[in-house]
């Protein structure tokens, strides 16, 4: 079976492209990505990191089920539903360090094993070796930033082992009370005071 993607990042330089070209293209899919992707750190027997740059789609597989099929190849073929998103940001190669960042859970699986298992496999990605098995990134230290409103979050982070190490002061532009209906945020001279992000890693 040939591979269903490829990994050949390079440093981008500014070129033309024919997005109808890509769409049609039958090569594998360039993921361009700074990092080796290794498929097999992101699995577990209950959830599947699927590949989308820097954000996996998060598979659930506790619903699982064999499909049936006439075709012998797939008669093993696992049924994976679709829980939410997760993503690795401000990756540096030179430092060997990453943040986990972007979690999403659908409405029917907040509240289950899936955000938990979902950044445990990333975080095992991230920080094994690529020696290892299953092989990882062998990065040094991986970070979780989070809005101190944000508790379902950062009581996350801390089951999974992370530790509060700072508070950064504006890092949002919050918008003032109604101005999401209005698409617009308030001017510096009237910014809110609670901006802030907590780090922990």
């Amino acid at each position: 079976m040939p591979p269903v993607f490829v990994n050949s990042y390079s440093l981008p330089t500014p070129q033309n492209v024919d997005p109808f070209a890509i769409l049609t293209s039958t090569e594998p899919y360039d993921i361009n990505f700074a990092f080796p992707l290794h498929p097999v750190s992101l699995s577990s027997p209950r959830i599947h990191l699927t590949r989308s740059r820097l954000v996996f789609a998060v598979m659930d597989r506790t619903q699982s089920h064999i499909i049936p099929s006439e075709s012998e190849d797939r008669a093993d073929e696992m049924h994976e539903t679709l829980a939410g998103m997760i993503a690795i940001g401000y990756t540096s190669t030179k430092h060997l360090r990453a943040d986990i960042g972007l979690i999403m859970v659908l409405p029917a699986f907040q509240r289950t094993h899936v955000a938990r298992t979902a950044t445990a496999l990333l975080l095992r990605y991230c920080l094994e070796l690529p020696t290892a098995s299953p092989p990882g990134l062998g990065l040094r230290r991986m970070s979780w930033v989070a809005h101190p409103k944000n508790v379902p979050s950062i009581r996350l982070a801390q089951r999974l082992g992370f530790m509060e190490e700072a508070q950064l002061k504006a890092w949002f532009a919050l918008p003032e009370d109604g101005a999401e209906d209005k698409g617009g945020y308030a001017v510096r001279r009237r910014d809110r005071q609670d901006h802030e992000k907590i780090v922990v890693g």
